[in-house]
């Protein structure tokens, strides 16, 4: 975590807010409200394709929302005092990067803009930290403990992912999941069952030393239900890790493994800004 100093669009300190630098200081629950929030946005520029980018309807538009996707992330209600910033320059550094972690933040990092831009670069520094070909543990450290998914292993002649390493119960309970999932997802628009999902495959699969996934039905309904609870505040960089080591074993949700189809939206937005800040060739005035 880093600090930012935040103030008043009438110069007031309003105090420094707390910043995740990388990704595992981003719990779940703020990188999927950011992720829809940024989908909206993105949905928005779609239907607004053929509008300039500084046509004054266009830009209050996009500046809500982009607000909003700061609000989702920060979830701090000093962020409706802060500044926008500069949009013609923010607009500016973001466009013609080549990697998000280049996006410079001289001049804006304290406005609603330069927020904006921060998320995603904290966002970048998401990796996928298990292969579930390599036959290695995943760890990870939630409250001062370490959690542990043990190693799988491919099949040399199927080419197949072995549950090998998971008990049955474990092996049934994380399908279940799935499959419910699958048959939600249509009517999750703000991912409220991604979420729970995500959340029930680390209760099921992470275990500390000296811990047995339970046997009895009774027992793993509480196991889960208290597990859940206990992991709502898990990092996304965990989180998504977990969730890789079972969905790569399959199709299933293979789509939300990661983060890059994430990554691949914003770079076509930037892409689509570009190119209607050539023909509308105003963006070069800024400064």
């Amino acid at each position: 975590m880093y600090e930012i100093k935040l103030s008043s669009t009438a110069g007031k300190p309003l105090g420094v807010l707390l910043f995740p630098e990388k990704a595992s200081e981003v719990t779940l629950k703020q990188f999927i409200r950011f992720e829809v929030a940024a989908a909206n946005l993105e949905k928005w520029i779609t239907e607004n394709e053929s509008k300039n980018p500084f046509d004054p309807n266009f830009a209050a538009g996009y500046i809500w929302r982009v607000f909003t996707c700061v609000n989702e992330f920060c979830g701090d209600g000093r962020i409706h005092q802060v500044p926008v910033g500069d949009y013609p320059k923010a607009l500016n550094k973001f466009l013609g990067v080549k990697k998000i972690s280049d996006i410079d933040l001289v001049g804006i990092e304290d406005s609603v803009m330069g927020l904006y831009a921060n998320i995603w670069r904290t966002l970048a520094t998401y990796k996928k930290h298990y292969d579930a070909g390599a036959g290695v543990d995943y760890s990870f450290e939630y409250k001062g403990v370490t959690y542990r998914l043990k190693k799988s292993h491919r099949d040399a002649i199927t080419q197949q992912i072995r549950f090998e390493s998971l008990t049955t119960a474990q092996a049934v309970e994380a399908l279940e999941a799935l499959r419910m999932y699958n048959h939600h997802v249509a009517s999750d628009p703000k991912k409220a069952f991604y979420f729970t999902t995500l959340l029930h495959l680390v209760a099921i699969l992470a275990l500390a030393d000296g811990e047995a996934f339970p046997t009895t039905d009774s027992e793993i309904d509480r196991w889960i239900s208290d597990r859940v609870r206990y992991f709502e505040d898990i990092d996304m960089e965990a989180a998504l890790n977990v969730a890789d080591f079972f969905l790569s074993t399959g199709k299933a949700l293979k789509e939300t493994s990661g983060t890059n189809g994430f990554f691949d939206r914003l770079s076509l937005l930037l892409k689509d800004l570009t190119q209607r800040r050539s023909q509308s060739g105003e963006l070069e005035t800024a400064s």
